[in-house]
């Protein structure tokens, strides 16, 4: 474009990083505020509550869910016999992550709809 200079460009795309940056970690935020209150919800009842498909919303597939959650532990397990319970606790977060960013896709994906 006539009268763009190199200066100009420069800005423009250091303007840009820092919109990404700022996004980036405001989606963060609010990824470890929805996991946290997840994760509280799920063991409202006890540490093992998420296994009871009563506290999930009808129509979840409770038994698929769990059922991958339990072949991920399993597969966790067997690669390290000396996993801990904090690592089957990330194996199992990993889960509610996929479940968070899909989430967080739909909201996102509604509002450039609008």
């Amino acid at each position: 474009m006539p009268r763009t200079s190199f200066e100009d460009v420069i800005a423009l795309y250091e303007a840009d990083r820092k919109l990404r940056t700022l996004i980036h970690d405001g989606i963060e935020r609010i990824e470890v505020a929805l996991r946290a209150r997840i994760g509280e919800l799920l063991v409202s009842e006890g540490s093992l509550s998420y296994r009871n498909k009563i506290i999930f919303r009808p129509n979840f597939k409770h038994e698929e869910w769990l059922e991958t959650a339990d072949k991920r532990v399993s597969r966790a397990m067997r690669r390290n016999e000396s996993i801990s319970i904090m690592q089957i606790n990330m194996v199992v977060n990993t889960l509610f992550g996929f479940l968070l960013m899909s989430l967080i896709f739909l909201i996102f994906q509604s509002f450039m709809k609008g």
